[in-house]
């Protein structure tokens, strides 16, 4: 055979296999375009779903709240003296409409807010050692507030608890009584409070002022509080707690 025959030949078987190929290749451009055709009608139809689903929840939720929800806490009389008010507003540029709505139901109720703390009056010096530092003799007069100022062991071997507290509410009551309450650094409701009379909450702050507690007033105290857990009670949840006996108050 001439060995231009022979490339003819091997020409052929060449040509016959790229044609083979491209046949291959041509079959594999075809499959992978039906998927890519299968793939986008997936999508179109999870897509049309998705929005299908969206508009079904939409539709279920309730629509945007309005308006403002109001959780106060009242002194005496109709004045406000803690709490919380929420506004909502469908559109952030609303919160006025909201905020009118408030006002004008205040006005209707007759509502007043209660000013911010103020400080406490001071503590009436203590007679035994004003005496005592007039006659000339203040070694005496330092030793009686020091001994006044000592904090009693805890009753039935009880052991103290304590809260340092930077504001004080008094809440005269329709009964004569005095309901005070004492919070914490950064607390919106009272970590402890009582009801008590007139001359017993005097007692109790005698220490740290001498304030009148007749009247309502929002103070801004710095003191620390003694008490001790008393009788035991069911909370709404089913658990059980202790009643917080409050017994004595110093300055911090």
């Amino acid at each position: 055979m001439s060995t231009k025959q022979e490339e003819m030949e091997k020409v052929a078987l060449e040509r016959d296999r790229l044609l083979k190929d491209a046949e291959e290749a041509g079959k594999i451009i075809t499959q992978l375009g039906a998927e890519i055709v299968e793939a986008r009608s997936e999508l179109a139809a999870f897509q049309t779903a998705a929005r299908e689903q969206a508009e079904k929840i939409r539709a279920a939720c309730p629509p945007p709240e309005a308006g403002f929800s109001l959780n106060a806490q009242f002194g005496a009389g109709k004045v406000i003296t803690g709490g919380q008010i929420t506004f909502r507003t469908v559109n952030a540029q609303d919160w006025r409409m909201a905020f009118d709505e408030f006002e004008s139901l205040a006005k209707e109720r007759g509502w007043k807010f209660a000013p911010a703390a103020i400080p406490a009056e001071p503590p009436a010096p203590n007679r035994a050692a004003t005496i005592a530092r007039e006659a000339g003799n203040e070694t005496a007069a330092k030793a009686i507030e020091q001994a006044a100022a000592v904090v009693p062991l805890p009753p039935d071997g009880k052991t103290w608890l304590t809260l340092d507290a930077v504001r004080i509410l008094l809440l005269p009551q329709p009964d004569t009584r005095i309901k005070i309450e004492f919070y914490a650094d950064g607390h919106k409701f009272p970590d402890l409070k009582t009801t008590w009379t007139a001359e017993q909450i005097a007692g109790l702050l005698k220490h740290v002022t001498s304030q009148d507690v007749t009247k309502a007033a929002d103070l801004a105290l710095r003191c620390r509080v003694y008490y001790t857990l008393g009788k035991e009670y069911q909370k709404p949840d089913g658990t059980k707690g202790n009643y917080k006996d409050i017994a004595h108050v110093r300055p911090l």
